[in-house]
């Protein structure tokens, strides 16, 4: 028996539309071209072959039949997914073709600007939690829109089902009970797969990473502040950072609209009130570039219409959560969020893998605005005033005559206009400039107060007797949080012995020294719900965020009961998911890819065999863009003997 003999198609073929040439080699090696419908809409191989055998005509047939079965389907001949054989009745005996995928064939690729996954989970992960990746609850399914990935397991109720099409479901761990749909489904692998940002469980990446977070710090952005126009209903909440959640609510008062300017925002309303963190929006909230609806000088209430409140092609959000910050998605809520125009990840949600702490920074010296108010009696203070308002050498008296009378210069507008709402002041000095230049020496010390809006930072701090004309450093042990921003005030006291005789006491000046350390960024804590859709209130909520969806460290659970609604549409990175009661209506893939991703070519090689016999082989290519089997190519082709 001879070797098989090869003949190439002519290099014309290639750009072809809608037609396939598949050229069959004769044993004696004469090229016979096959003929096809010229409407493309079936493959049919022509079944003149001259004075070819019915062998040749029964393989023929069996390759147009195994062809047609695998063109309209991108999931059929991809690479790790089973290829079907054909088996049929011919004349020259049974004819089966097998099919055999290429490396790479039909591989889904999301594009240059996309994530790789529709949906990522990270529980399972070095430095995470274990436990389950994603669990879906219900009676209908979730769509998915691209790969899915749990470091895991996934948990699907048995009338439940987990359905991403033609896209692939990895899982670490099992699957089930109910059904999970993909192409392929592989579950139990055992292996992991590395956070798509290919940083650990506490680092965050950082550009060019296409996941790093726009808020690098290590300070957080200024603190903003959010204004509610009682005319159109419509609060405005700038760029900046969130650190306290009553401070926020209070802000946006009765507005029903809340818009969220294009811009880097940060949410770490633990920062200012550790036990109020969850920001619960029951109204509408948009963030990006506004569509149409938005206008300053508008005469009432704009008309506000999700989807298509914010502009997807043009500048939107960037939200950044620490620590324990979270968004409650009530039952009336409709919130759409666009993502950034630019970067390859338009990360909208993201949360922080690691805390930075700024460096300790000083106010010096920080010097009182008001002249001083004298207090005690009988106290007198001579003039003028001004010349206790900085340490300059020029002084003022304060008298005070009786047995243990106390007199007392009280100095405010101490300005921290320059310390960072949210700052942790850790240290305060108080510096004296004073003599006492009469009476007997005060035994009980002269003494210093400063004090907050909110309280006493220190009270009666002793400084030390002198009577020379001294620089006195004291030091109020201090850890305040400013959230109260206000001018601070220090009190100066004096009291005259149980003697005879009035006691006078000369002051140069008072004036603070600040030591803060301005509010950083935190990590996001591991297991926070940072997003979470709730049953009640109307159960009519939509949630759409139109951009990448990256908190590694977080979980997110959306009860989509009766018309609530939620759309992550270019993925999401999670620590893990969970998804209920998702209704019939739900027609849009709750977690997606733009355009659900491109594919590569399939590329598949069909061998027929008569009664076990290898008779014809052929190399077919199919073109799956726009549409799968747009065209098909006979790329190469053997006889078999």
């Amino acid at each position: 028996m001879s070797g098989p003999r090869t003949q190439r198609g002519p290099g014309g073929e290639r750009g072809a539309t809608l037609i396939l040439v598949l050229v069959l080699v004769c044993v004696l090696g004469v090229g016979i071209a096959a003929l096809l419908d010229a409407g493309g809409a079936d493959l049919r191989v022509a079944r003149s072959l001259g004075d070819a055998s019915h062998r040749r005509l029964a393989a023929v047939g069996a390759i147009d039949t195994a062809t047609a079965f695998l063109r309209p389907d991108r999931s059929r001949g991809r690479e790790g997914v089973t290829c079907p054989s054909f088996t049929t009745g011919s004349t020259a005996g049974a004819v089966t073709v097998t099919c055999t995928p290429q490396a790479g064939s039909g591989t889904p690729t999301p594009g240059p600007d996309s994530p790789a996954h529709a949906l990522f989970t990270t529980r399972g992960l070095p430095g995470y939690p274990t436990g389950t990746g994603i669990t879906v609850r219900g009676n209908n399914p979730v769509r998915v829109n691209g790969a899915v990935v749990s470091n895991s397991s996934i948990s699907v109720d048995s009338n439940s089902r987990l359905d991403a099409g033609v896209a692939p479901v990895t899982a670490t761990g099992p699957c089930g009970p109910g059904p999970v749909s993909g192409t392929p489904v592989t579950c139990n692998t055992g292996q992991t797969v590395p956070d798509p940002s290919g940083t650990g469980a506490g680092e965050d990446p950082v550009a060019p990473s296409p996941w790093a977070s726009a808020i690098q710090g290590p300070e957080a952005p200024a603190q903003a502040a959010a204004t509610c126009n009682p005319t159109t209903r419509v609060a405005i909440m700038p760029p900046g950072s969130y650190l306290s959640l009553p401070k926020l609510l209070v802000e946006l008062g009765t507005c029903t609209v809340v818009w969220m300017p294009p811009g880097s925002y940060y949410l770490d309303f633990g920062v200012a009130s550790p036990t109020q963190t969850t920001w619960t929006v029951d109204g509408t909230l948009i963030g990006g570039t506004p569509s149409g609806w938005w206008s300053p000088l508008g005469p009432g209430q704009p008309t506000v219409t999700v989807p298509g409140a914010c502009d997807r092609t043009r500048p939107g959000v960037h939200i950044v959560f620490g620590a324990t910050s979270r968004l409650n998605v009530g039952g009336k809520a409709d919130i759409e969020l666009c993502g950034p125009d630019r970067g390859a990840q338009r990360v909208v949600l993201y949360g922080r893998k690691s805390t930075l702490t700024p460096a300790a920074q000083t106010l010096t010296p920080v010097r009182p605005a008001n002249p001083p108010v004298p207090t005690g009696t009988p106290n007198s203070l001579v003039t003028p005033p001004g010349d206790v308002l900085a340490i300059d050498g020029v002084t003022n008296d304060g008298r005070v005559t009786g047995a243990n009378a106390i007199g007392s210069v009280t100095l405010g507008g101490y300005s921290l206009a320059a310390v960072p709402y949210g700052s942790t002041i850790t240290q305060l000095r108080v510096r004296v400039a004073h003599q006492q230049v009469s009476g007997t020496l005060a035994t009980n010390h002269p003494r210093v107060t400063v004090s907050t809006p909110a309280g006493a930072l220190c009270t009666n701090v002793p400084v030390t007797v002198t009577t020379t004309l001294t620089t006195t450093t004291v030091t109020c042990a201090t850890n305040l949080l400013w959230t109260a921003p206000g001018d601070l005030t220090a009190t100066w006291a004096f009291q005259r012995p149980n003697s005879s005789g009035p006691t006078t006491m000369r002051l140069d000046g008072v004036e603070l020294e600040v030591t803060y350390i301005p509010p950083g960024l935190r990590a996001q804590d591991l297991g926070v719900k940072a997003v979470e859709m709730t049953v009640g209130g109307g159960n009519k909520a939509t949630l759409r965020v139109w951009g990448s969806v990256y908190l590694p460290r977080a979980e997110v659970e959306l009860d989509l009961k009766n018309k609530n609604e939620a759309v992550f549409a270019r993925g999401a990175v999670l620590l893990a998911l969970t998804v209920s009661n998702v209704p019939t209506a739900q027609t849009e893939a709750t977690f997606g890819l733009p355009g659900g991703g491109t594919f590569t070519n399939r590329v598949v090689d069909l061998v027929a065999r008569i009664d076990t016999t290898p008779t014809l082989r052929a190399r077919i290519e199919f073109l799956d863009v726009p549409a799968a089997g747009t065209q098909v190519f006979a790329r190469a082709w053997d006889a078999l003997h």
